[in-house]
């Protein structure tokens, strides 16, 4: 079984800190690029707004694997990076973006092959177009509850993307803004989303066909009568109830005798050795009394909760 929606525990961002003010030395003439030299990498930017001190990074060398975006640089708080700034950066398999940030422009992050997971912290507000486009070992993302909008493009031919968590505040969704995220199982497109684009989630291209089809069991979770069930039916995708219910294993929207028949099934497989089959959001929910394991006590549990539903029906 696909995963869907797994949580972001295995992709935190581990990184070591750089002693920024100290090392930091930023230069700037009238003829020259502003750069500074922090740590390994150095870093072009240019000022948005020299009397408040706010600068934008718009490029970067010498990043490494494992990159902290610095806050400030030179005593100016680094409030966005700029289009294309880590563009075609092919070093690069994590990076932490700073609280100061509150735009990313476009393509920034286009054809960074090795990222592997990107958290973008609540301070950003706005995303460019292909602002992560083919960044094929991206796996992860974590959406800051600001952002208002995921433009075009921003996430297409993320191929290994496999888990994504849409704020609540989100109103629009560019066209083709998930396209081609084969690894994705589903998605839940809160109601205040009133905008979808075309192709934007659920799509990919099929070369056997030479032509743009469904992802083989790709659903939408939702509210009934809002944008993502319109979008759905639309393109013939599968709709469920965004209601999680506890227990609800098999996710169809009621707890019943099949969610407990399931729980116990695969805590039969993972006792024997096999792997789970469940992805995280089922492990969530099959963990009835909440002791942080899928097993048979799980199993009676849902059980005894069907018994007295069914007994006050």
């Amino acid at each position: 079984m696909k995963k869907m929606l797994s949580v972001l525990s295995a992709a935190v961002l581990v990184l070591s800190a750089f002693p920024f003010a100290a090392s930091a030395e930023a230069n700037s003439t009238p003829d020259s690029a502003n750069t500074a030299e922090i740590g390994n990498t150095l870093y072009t930017f240019v000022y948005t707004d020299e009397a408040d001190k706010e600068i934008e990074i718009t490029g970067a060398s010498g990043t490494g694997e494992e990159l902290v975006i610095p806050s400030e640089i030179d005593g100016c708080s680094v409030i966005s990076i700029g289009e294309k700034a880590f563009f075609g950066n092919l070093d690069l398999i994590s990076v932490e973006i700073p609280e100061t940030v509150t735009s990313i422009g476009d393509k920034a992050f286009t054809g960074c092959l090795a990222l592997e997971a990107i958290a973008l912290p609540d301070s950003v507000k706005s995303l460019g177009e292909s602002c992560f486009l083919s960044c094929t070992s991206l796996e992860n993302v974590t959406l800051g509850k600001n952002l208002t909008a995921i433009p075009e493009n921003c996430f297409y031919s993320c191929t290994a993307l496999n888990s994504i968590n849409i704020p609540e505040n989100i109103s629009g969704i560019g066209a083709q803004a998930f396209f081609g995220c084969s690894q994705l199982s589903g998605i839940y497109l809160p109601p205040t989303v009133e905008e979808i684009g075309s192709d934007a989630v659920g799509r990919h291209y099929d070369i056997r066909s030479g032509s743009t089809q469904n992802i083989s069991g790709f659903f939408i979770k939702g509210i009934f009568g809002s944008q993502a069930d319109s979008y759905a039916g639309n393109y013939g995708i599968t709709f469920k109830t965004a209601k999680a219910v506890l227990g609800d294993v098999n996710e169809d929207g009621m707890l019943d005798a099949r969610d407990a028949s399931t729980v116990l099934q695969e805590y039969a497989n993972v006792s024997s050795g096999c792997e789970s089959s469940f992805s995280e959001a089922q492990k969530k929910l099959a963990n009835y009394n909440k002791d942080g394991y899928v097993d048979a006590k799980d199993a009676s549990l849902i059980l005894q909760e069907y018994a007295r539903i069914q007994s006050e029906a």
